[in-house]
């Protein structure tokens, strides 16, 4: 039965239709012509009989499951052809023809031709046809007369582009390739809002994208290859160039982390390829998501642990004019940036569906991206405070010389107070280094680091000088005024169990007694009060 079906409507399609058709092609000639004065509102009854006769013997000829609008078959009604024709015609001319309008590198002229055409005779088209097509197709098949209308409208435009995408393949032309995708893709997004085109009821169209491209596997992988191709090497660029690793003063606001250029230029980068696939049907997203922008942030992932490894092994604070406090803050901004710019795509729409099809009810309060910050965290920003306290370390290293120099012996001290000039070089040094962070990282990172020069400042003065030299009671109260001097100079945190701790082994040093009346300071042990009282001169 259904291979009588097959040649019947074959029969059908060749015979009866070609006749029926060229003589409902004569009978509405030059309807859409925008030569025809004074648009009419009707057409003669004999032309509208022919249109709804040839619907007829159609659906006759046509198992109706088969005249779906918008199908893979690209199936569409032959009295539609017909009001088209004329149209297919001028557009193989000026398409497919020698014309200047006919470049493989502009398809956006044969988009714009389309939609040109229906803008103008759609709307007039209806108002001819669309009672006959109703009462001829009515509850028959799916489809108003609208999308069949623009379903033969689109066909010498499928037929074109199927032929030049498979010459694009052949040459190799990734750019112009990835050209075409881009304008099919705006093509369809046009039809769509514009037109309100919905072949299935309920259903969004794929679009010619899908038709052309997504559909066809060898087409779709040549053009994945293409965007990871351009992406890697724009990745290159980005990281290669000579200010990548500068920080942007600009951008955000102040009491932010200021982001380098790099991350910057990342960002807009996978911005940019989230815009390249956000109307793709959902695995074809992930496709994106997963071999494309992930991977990006992996590679920037390990440029950054790169960074972060190289820094652990400087022992300087300045390498080619550059300090390693900045070094160590353009790893900090570029990494802080990259994770804020993730945090807010995990609340976006696209990535919360994307997520939201591969996660279950375990995973519903995890996000796309989190294993990703995870990583950039733990791997990059947690090894950064022990870079910034080694710097630290170093800097108090080079510039408390000639302090060192200047009180050699604690136990000689003979003037209450002493001088202390020594130290306006640390203060002074220090100083630029906390101006610098105040600008460059957020308020609460700036202070995080300042509560840590704090410590480290403290610690410095008890494990080199406080416990390793022996005091008078003069020399112990001159130390604990010169830490101070530090201390409040740079407005530094009094810490409890720093800084209280070293107040502790100063009153110890200068008064002997292990008790005191007030518990602002905390004590310290016995073994190292015993230690303590030994070294008092």
């Amino acid at each position: 039965f259904e291979e009588l079906e097959s040649k019947l409507s074959d029969l059908v399609s060749s015979e009866l239709c070609q006749t029926l058709s060229k003589s409902l092609i004569e009978a509405i000639a030059n309807w859409d012509s925008e030569k025809t004065p004074g648009k009419s509102q009707t057409l003669s009854s004999a032309a509208l009989s022919e249109f709804s006769l040839l619907l007829d013997i159609q659906l006759k000829a046509i198992p109706n499951y088969k005249l779906v609008a918008g199908s893979s078959s690209d199936v569409t009604l032959w009295a539609i052809d017909c009001l088209t024709d004329s149209f297919q015609k001028k557009f193989i001319y000026h398409f497919e023809g020698n014309g200047e309008t006919n470049r493989l590198d502009k398809p956006e002229f044969a988009f714009s031709y389309i939609v040109g055409y229906l803008r103008k005779n759609i709307e007039y088209a209806k108002v001819l046809f669309a009672a006959s097509f109703s009462r001829c197709c009515g509850g028959k098949i799916l489809g108003s007369f609208s999308t069949w209308f623009i379903m033969s409208t689109l066909m010498p435009l499928k037929r074109k582009f199927t032929k030049e995408i498979s010459l694009l393949l052949e040459t190799q032309n990734s750019h112009l390739l990835s050209h075409f995708v881009t304008e099919v893709k705006k093509f369809d997004e046009e039809i769509k809002k514009e037109f309100a085109f919905m072949p299935v009821k309920g259903q969004e169209w794929a679009g010619l994208t899908n038709d052309l491209i997504l559909s066809r596997e060898v087409v779709w992988n040549a053009w994945l290859q293409n965007e990871k191709n351009f992406v890697n090497k724009r990745f290159e660029e980005i990281v290669d160039m000579e200010d990548a690793f500068s920080i942007d003063y600009d951008l955000v606001e102040n009491g932010k982390t200021k982001p380098t250029k790099s991350a910057i230029n990342l960002k807009n980068l996978l911005e940019g390829i989230t815009i390249n696939y956000d109307s793709l049907p959902l695995k074809f997203q992930l496709k994106f998501l997963s071999e494309v922008q992930l991977k990006l942030l992996n590679f920037y992932f390990d440029t950054l642990k790169k960074g972060v490894n190289a820094l652990k092994s400087i022992k300087h604070v300045q390498i080619d004019g550059v300090s390693t406090l900045e070094r160590v803050c353009r790893i900090w901004c570029s990494s802080k940036y990259i994770i804020e710019t993730m945090d807010k795509w995990s609340n976006e729409l696209i990535f919360v569906e994307l997520w939201q099809s591969l996660s279950n009810e375990s995973q519903s309060d995890t996000t796309f991206f989190e294993s990703v910050i995870n990583g950039y965290e733990k791997e990059i920003m947690s090894k950064i405070p022990n870079l910034i306290q080694s710097y630290f370390e170093r800097q108090l290293n080079r510039t408390m010389k000639e302090y060192f120099q200047a009180n050699t012996d604690w136990t000689l001290i003979t003037e209450k107070g002493g001088n202390n000039d020594e130290l306006e070089y640390v203060i002074q040094t220090l100083s630029t280094d906390l101006r610098y962070l105040q600008v460059t990282v957020s308020s609460v990172t700036y202070n995080s680091w300042k509560l840590l020069l704090s410590n480290t400042v403290v610690s410095y003065f008890e494990k080199n000088i406080a416990l390793v030299n022996n005091f008078s009671p003069i020399g112990a109260d001159k130390l604990e005024k010169d830490i101070n001097k530090v201390v409040d100079s740079l407005d530094l945190v009094k810490s409890y169990d720093n800084y209280g701790r070293l107040m502790t082994i100063l009153r110890v040093l200068r008064t002997g007694k292990p008790e005191f009346s007030d518990d602002k300071y905390p004590p310290v042990d016995d073994s190292e009060l015993a230690m303590l009282i030994m070294r008092r001169r």
